[in-house]
């Protein structure tokens, strides 16, 4: 990441690893009497290769984006990618240190989202919320032992709030603010990742992603196969949606979205929006979660509220956001007079 891109700083409870339920010291109030947090997973990677960051902000309200990007009008669920997001914590033998980072992250304004729970049981879903994500390669935890980098409470540095934007222009948050990316760019490459779980270096494993797409794609066939529809896969023809079912004079136009685990997030392409804006009435997203384990299929039919698109499924128990994103790939080129 350039010097540019934004920078926030989470204040969590100290632990060793950070992939799951163990021994946490420091932070608030709630960790020192439930001695567990919402941190314990902010470096235990998804099986698609991501790590998501949770830090309890004042009154559950969220993240702030208009503090990262001053003057910006945002609403809740927004989001915005290419954030460098520093975990500090009270460290046990006093002050408080950097324990890891997310380069390139992406953070969400005003929101906690749910975490796949599927790799813990017996855990309350609030405790599996996070407020950004990163690629675990992008994701680096440091060994307790290297943790000593310290982040002031004085003058330049973090103040009371469990979140943190950086402090102002003044000369001495702009000194601390480059000391510490010096810290993560001289630090980044050399550290150990979030995990060293199969794959690796930290990339999704593509031969997992095709064989979750396709046992979703399986699972898909099988539902509407046992509802008497006949069923043609047309994934190759890019016309936005990968399965056409029919019954009679019935079209349904089904795009297939697979997880391995039990959250459900994903991304149209802007070819799958763009047709399921237009085929809003025949057009459906098919969600299979557990597609590798035990596989649960869910429809979910498009609607736009308040010039907002959303998804809902059959007996309207769950809703899906959309959230639709601009981008553009910039080129210099030569101008002749």
């Amino acid at each position: 990441m350039s010097a540019e891109s934004p920078i926030v700083f989470f204040r969590v409870g100290y632990m060793d690893k950070y992939d799951g339920p163990a021994e946490i010291r420091g932070g608030g109030e709630y960790i020192r009497e439930n001695k567990r947090g919402g941190e314990m997973w902010n470096f235990k990677p998804d099986s698609a290769g991501r790590c998501f960051g949770y830090v309890m902000t004042t009154g559950h309200g969220g993240v702030s984006l208009e503090r990262v990007i001053p003057e910006s009008l945002c609403q809740e669920g927004d989001e915005l990618a290419g954030v460098d997001i520093v975990f500090f914590s009270p460290h046990p033998d006093g002050g408080q240190v950097i324990v890891g980072w997310y380069r390139n992250a992406t953070l969400l304004h005003r929101q906690y989202c749910k975490r796949d729970g599927s790799f813990e049981k017996n855990i309350p879903q609030y405790l599996l919320t996070y407020v950004c994500y990163a690629a675990e390669e992008d994701s680096v935890l440091l060994p307790p032992l290297e943790r000593d980098f310290q982040v002031p409470r004085t003058k330049g540095g973090a103040g009371q709030s469990n979140v943190w934007y950086g402090g102002d222009d003044s000369p001495d948050a702009i000194k601390f603010r480059r000391k510490v990316r010096r810290y993560l760019d001289r630090n980044g490459a050399s550290k150990p990742k979030a995990s060293t779980h199969k794959g690796g270096k930290g990339k999704p494993d593509k031969e997992l992603i095709q064989a979750v797409e396709k046992a979703a794609v399986k699972k898909t066939k099988q539902y509407f196969k046992k509802l008497g529809y006949s069923i043609e896969s047309v994934e190759k023809d890019c016309l936005g949606w990968d399965l056409e079912a029919r019954k009679g004079e019935e079209l349904l136009r089904v795009e297939v979205k697979g997880h391995a685990g039990n959250i459900i997030e994903f991304e149209l392409t802007p070819n799958e929006f763009l047709n399921m804006k237009e085929f809003k009435n025949s057009y459906c997203v098919s969600v299979v979660t557990g597609a590798l384990s035990k596989p649960l299929h869910e429809l979910f039919y498009p609607y736009k509220e308040g010039g907002k698109w959303f998804l809902e499924n059959e007996d309207e128990t769950r809703c899906i956001k959309l959230m639709e994103r601009v981008a553009a790939k910039a080129a210099e080129i030569s101008l002749e007079l």
